[in-house]
């Protein structure tokens, strides 16, 4: 009985963290990015601290700053990332 929670709370487990890396998917796909080479745009990730962040060559925005920038100029640029 109790191996059969277990493994029904992993396969649970796995589930949720594929939906959430759905989500992000999503999310990021809405994301303009303007002035970076392509192949090369920033990654959207959820961090092991639960931090909704865009990381670029080492640097990283939080999701909101992303969202705020997107919202005043209308896409993220790669100085984005650098002043930050």
């Amino acid at each position: 009985m109790r191996q059969e929670r277990l493994r029904s709370a992993i396969v649970r487990a796995y589930d949720l963290h594929h939906e959430a890396d759905s989500a992000v998917s999503i999310a990021a796909s809405l994301l303009v990015f303007r002035d970076f080479d392509y192949g090369d745009e920033p990654v959207a990730s959820i961090t092991s601290s639960d931090e909704f962040i865009l990381e670029w060559h080492g640097y990283e925005i939080p999701i909101e700053t992303a969202v705020t920038i997107m919202e005043r100029v209308g896409y993220i640029h790669p100085t984005d990332f650098r002043i930050r």
